[in-house]
């Protein structure tokens, strides 16, 4: 009977250890959390300003809110942050009582007290369940308020990543720019066709194109090393009024997503590329954003 019960502790202090833990980890993911936002957002304004500094003048969307955020954060931050510390020190103080009674009930446990060891045991589960429950809902009205500032710097990083990645490939693109016209969006992927053609896929407020690359053989050394350049060349112009439609799909069994461009009136029955998922995504807001006519309107205050 003896191991029985000594059997039924063990298994109870084990899942009283383990809430112990989540709570304390609930309340320490909560502080990571609204750190990450205060960080982020002061993040995502400076690099902002740099991506506008390096001649990207669309998405303006971005300026708004991300100052709006700003504004509305400064407040916000401040009674969030005096909430969960105040929180943070009466929880610290009460999961010391669980822990100390689970180690009297450890150590009782261990000199084969079992009565005192079951009693220790509800004494840690009753600070506990009272512990759980006030944190479950003072830090859900927390999280509840820092939720919409989380989301909106998410999106706006997200979309941030995108346009500094296309900075570089913007830069060292083989072809002139039009008058007038301004880079929107790069990145690299493959034309799919008869063939798979790796290279750039670009869109720039009036088209769409592709700039293949292809690795080419200059010099070998010993049948093994070899040196090589990169040949780059056009392959698709296509302006945007000769585009019916875009859409996301899978492009492929390897392949994964990509985006699928119908221009029959450029002779195009369907142009596949092969992109990462977030990054088709892009290209669909993007097309959405040229053909609303905000692409125009951000231009013109540039």
């Amino acid at each position: 009977m003896s191991e029985h019960l000594r059997a039924a502790l063990e298994e109870r202090m084990r899942h009283d250890e383990s809430e112990l833990e989540a709570v304390s980890r609930h309340l320490r993911d909560v502080r990571a959390r609204l750190v990450r936002v205060s960080t982020l957002l002061s993040s995502l304004l400076g690099r902002l300003r740099a991506v506008r500094a390096r001649g990207y003048v669309f998405f303006r969307d971005l300026d708004t809110r991300l100052s709006s955020l700003q504004e509305g954060w400064r407040s916000t931050e401040e009674e969030l942050s005096t909430k969960l510390a105040a929180l943070e020190t009466w929880a610290s103080m009460e999961l010391e009582v669980v822990r100390s009674a689970l180690r009297d009930a450890r150590w009782r446990l261990e000199a084969d007290e079992l009565e005192g060891a079951r009693a220790c045991l509800s004494d840690a589960e009753l600070k506990l369940g009272e512990v759980k429950g006030r944190l479950e809902v003072e830090l859900g009205a927390i999280e509840k308020a820092l939720a919409p500032f989380a989301s909106s710097c998410e999106e706006a990083d997200k979309t941030l990543r995108l346009i500094e990645a296309s900075l570089p490939l913007f830069e060292s693109a083989s072809f002139p720019l039009r008058p007038g016209e301004f880079w929107l969006f790069a990145a690299r992927g493959r034309l799919l066709g008869e063939e798979k053609v790796k290279g750039v896929f670009y869109m720039t407020d009036q088209r769409i194109l592709f700039e293949a690359h292809k690795e080419v053989v200059v010099k070998r050394v010993f049948l093994i090393f070899a040196q090589k350049r990169v040949e780059r060349g056009l392959l698709v112009d296509l302006p945007y009024e000769l585009v019916d439609s875009i859409s996301k799909g899978i492009v492929g069994l390897l392949a994964g997503y990509g985006i699928r461009i119908a221009a029959p009136r450029a002779g195009l029955e369907e142009l596949v590329v092969d992109l990462r998922g977030e990054e088709a995504d892009f290209v669909l807001k993007a097309f959405d954003y040229v053909r609303s006519g905000r692409a125009a309107a951000d231009k013109a205050r540039a």
